[in-house]
């Protein structure tokens, strides 16, 4: 029965959106992990990280039934991603991008998305081994491919 409940909430969720069991308080935590674990082995949703998910397209779920790799890019700067923040005079490559803000830290998802708004393969190749493909991932659905703004250098990257 939370089974089809949950598929009722899911049918209504945006795709491409990412979520996590914060978005689905209305259901109890234990039983809401084994049903995302059964729709993700089904290919219904991908599972992007601990309790957080997205889905496809109706349309597009029996062309992809591959999900992310999560242990194909694991985080290298583990300081950025606890504390959510970086400086970008930290990574010479983006110093550039940051001209007025290099020596102070900023969030770490505004960073990912400056670097994604480039769309250059190998600046985005750089960010997801330095933050892990799960967390840039997020952004990416969260700031661009909602918005309607696809890169599909990244989303080959990322396997989206």
């Amino acid at each position: 029965m939370l089974s089809r409940e949950f598929k009722n909430k899911l049918n209504h969720l945006k795709p491409y959106k990412a979520y996590s069991f914060a978005d689905l308080n209305e259901f109890d935590k234990d039983a809401l992990s084994v049903i995302i674990s059964r729709l993700a082995n089904s290919g219904e949703i991908i599972k992007i990280g601990k309790g957080k998910f997205y889905r496809r397209k109706k349309s597009e779920i029996s062309k992809k039934q591959e999900g992310l790799e999560l242990n194909k890019y694991k985080p290298q700067d583990s300081y950025s991603i606890r504390h959510n923040r970086i400086k970008p005079s930290s990574i010479p490559m983006f110093k550039s991008l940051f001209y007025s803000n290099r020596d102070n830290f900023i969030p770490l998802d505004n960073f990912i998305s400056r670097v994604l708004a480039e769309d250059s393969l190998v600046m985005s190749e750089i960010i997801v081994r330095k933050f892990g493909s799960s967390r840039v991932l997020e952004v990416y659905l969260n700031n661009f491919r909602s918005q309607g703004k696809i890169q599909n250098s990244i989303e080959e990257l990322l396997n989206v």
